[in-house]
């Protein structure tokens, strides 16, 4: 599907009345920490497989695709004109084409699939669920600056409106090893304990983390490095949050373009046909020979 390139940014919302401004700011937020937290495209972004400046174009083409389809408004439904299976369609070929990554972790499915319900929610008034994937967001990223690499990122899962760490489980596993020795060290560490069983299940580790303030049926499970600050996010916050630079530190530059390289392609915009070679009378590439004096072809000197 085409995209128009008579666009600007995608980040300016002065222009927007109010109610539709405060909502789709909040969208916005919300696919900015989802793609942040891709870890397919953080990892082609960091090991240059791309340039930084195709993701952030693929960002502002959900913006304008999303806001021109309909928009973002409150108080009603959303519309779009990219349905959910074209916009994980396009998502995997603009992954491949853009940065050379062919997915085979069905995240393209995942992560439309994130983006349409957040555009539907927010169409209909609910923020709660784009507030829980930039919460989400934070906490990795403050957690992958104490870690190592990009493993800390979470994981968009599909089922329930569940977004899940994909460290989760192993931190789990730990958390359950240090109680089990906590419990041979001191009474203090079995009172502890014996407070968790009578809550009726698992104790709540350091990780778990129940952003659920207005009851839907999202809730974060997340490293929580930047403690309860990050359950309040302020309209401020939210908006320098969806107007920053998606991956690197306030410069979307890739060092010198090479000169005649073509844009990036836009989001759902088809491939353009490849150059065919030249072929002779017995079917074989023709192969450009290069004589004395640098004349190439059929010997003009």
């Amino acid at each position: 599907m085409m995209m128009n390139d008579d666009h600007d940014d995608g980040m300016n919302n002065n222009d927007l009345p109010p109610t539709i401004n405060h909502y789709y700011v909040e969208f916005q937020a919300g696919v900015t920490a989802a793609l942040r937290s891709w870890s397919a495209l953080r990892t082609a972004v960091e090991q240059s497989w791309g340039t930084r400046m195709a993701a952030e174009d693929l960002r502002s083409n959900i913006f304008r695709h999303f806001h021109d389809g309909g928009g973002v408004v409150g108080g009603g439904a959303a519309r779009s004109i990219m349905t959910r299976d074209e916009l994980e369609d396009n998502l995997l070929d603009y992954m491949e084409d853009e940065f050379g990554v062919i997915l085979e972790d069905g995240s393209e499915r995942e992560i439309a699939d994130l983006i349409c319900r957040m555009h539907e929610r927010c169409g209909a008034g609910d923020i709660a669920l784009a507030r829980d994937v930039v919460r989400c967001a934070i906490r990795a990223e403050a957690a992958m600056m104490g870690g190592n690499g990009i493993g800390g990122v979470f994981r968009v899962v599909d089922g329930g409106g569940d977004i899940r760490d994909e460290n989760d489980d192993d931190d789990d596993d730990d958390e359950n090893d240090v109680e089990n020795d906590d419990d041979d060290d001191d009474d203090d560490d079995d009172d502890m304990d014996e407070d968790d069983d009578d809550s009726g299940g698992e104790g709540v580790t350091a990780n778990t983390v129940d952003s659920n303030p207005t009851g839907s049926s999202s809730y974060i499970r997340a490293s929580t490095m930047m403690g309860d600050a990050t359950d309040i996010i302020s309209a401020e916050a939210v908006r320098a949050y969806a107007s920053g630079d998606l991956f690197g530190n306030g410069s979307t530059s890739d060092g010198p373009k090479r000169k005649g390289s073509p844009p990036p392609r836009q989001l759902g915009e088809p491939e353009p046909a490849r150059p065919m070679p030249a072929l002779d009378d017995d079917g074989f590439a023709v192969v450009p020979t290069r004589r004395r004096g640098g004349a190439r072809g059929n010997g003009t000197r």
